[in-house]
């Protein structure tokens, strides 16, 4: 991993390593920074522990409350609390966040039995039958456990099953950037695309770096023609994973569409910048260079027309 200036996640994931090898002061900074936008919401949780293991109490009861206020129900933010108050010299306070953690827990462990009932259920049963077992996660008050159930079903290949959980799991709880996400994935692999877009532009909203949204947006998008929007999306997903080859390989083919739109516009030095692009993500394609040789050629570039029909009838010999 490289730690690049700006970028949240970074700085998160690093903030972490320094804190399990207790390079408290680099952990700080580190998470710190990266709670300026917070890719996750436990970073707040990871900065007041930083606070706490370095004895800086007063910061680690400001990030552990903060902590609280992101995620009520896990279980390590009061427990971390409690301390705090310890060293403090506060047992009351102490006590009273050790039994809210203890009863978190458990609600933590009753929400995981139900699920491994659910993944039983699920491999030795009709569908239907098992839907009874895993209805006991069904809890249109608990997002957690909503979510919990929406990614069994997707994980069983049941992705039909997992909408209304995922749906409501996002009702109750706007912010999680997981509901949405894996509410617009589930809608992608039904290839209900037109009802993937919300919930996916909802992810790339709350986690604008994050690659896997941005690609599922771009997904849909293309899918559904929306080329120029694609276009800006995609080219946002390569920058983040230049590597990936379905996502290099449908920009490539928005980028044609964008030049093809701006050569019947005739605006032909916006079309010669299409072409630029596409030629850099399919380099040994040669259709690209030939439309570069000709649009060269309109241009009155006839150097630059002949180098590209060159590399064109080249790229289509070494085919042959």
């Amino acid at each position: 991993i490289s730690e690049t200036e700006g970028d949240s996640e970074v700085l998160y994931y690093l903030g972490r390593l320094d804190l399990l090898e207790e390079n408290f002061v680099g952990a700080i900074s580190r998470l710190e920074k990266a709670n300026v936008a917070p890719p996750f919401k436990d970073a707040p949780f990871y900065l007041g522990s930083a606070y706490l293991k370095a004895a800086k109490l007063e910061a680690a009861e400001k990030w552990l409350r903060k902590a609280a206020e992101l995620d009520p129900k896990d279980f390590r933010v009061p427990e971390r609390l409690a301390r705090v108050h310890l060293r403090a010299g506060n047992r009351a306070h102490a006590e009273q966040q050790f039994a809210l953690s203890a009863s978190l827990r458990q609600q933590h462990n009753d929400t995981a039995r139900q699920g491994i009932d659910c993944v039983q259920a699920l491999k030795s049963q009709p569908l239907d039958e098992a839907k009874k077992t895993c209805r006991q996660l069904f809890d249109r008050t608990d997002p957690d456990k909503l979510l919990t159930l929406g990614m069994i079903y997707g994980q069983h290949e049941i992705p039909g099953e997992a909408i209304e959980p995922f749906d409501q799991a996002a009702r109750l709880d706007p912010e999680s950037f997981a509901a949405h996400h894996n509410l617009g994935l589930t809608y992608y692999r039904l290839k209900r695309y037109r009802e993937a877009l919300g919930p996916l532009r909802n992810a790339v909203a709350l986690r604008p770096d994050f690659y896997g949204s941005n690609a599922l947006l771009g997904a849909v998008l293309y899918a559904m023609k929306e080329d120029e929007e694609a276009y800006r999306v995609l080219q946002h997903a390569h920058g983040l994973n230049p590597q990936d080859a379905d996502t290099t390989r449908i920009l490539f083919q928005t980028t044609m569409a964008q030049a093809q739109k701006s050569f019947t516009q005739k605006n032909y030095r916006e079309c010669l910048k299409f072409l630029r692009q596409a030629a850099q993500l399919q380099p040994s394609n040669a259709t690209v260079h030939f439309r570069l040789s000709d649009l060269y050629a309109l241009l009155g570039e006839k150097k630059l027309a002949a180098q590209e029909k060159q590399k064109g009838d080249e790229l289509a010999k070494s085919r042959n």
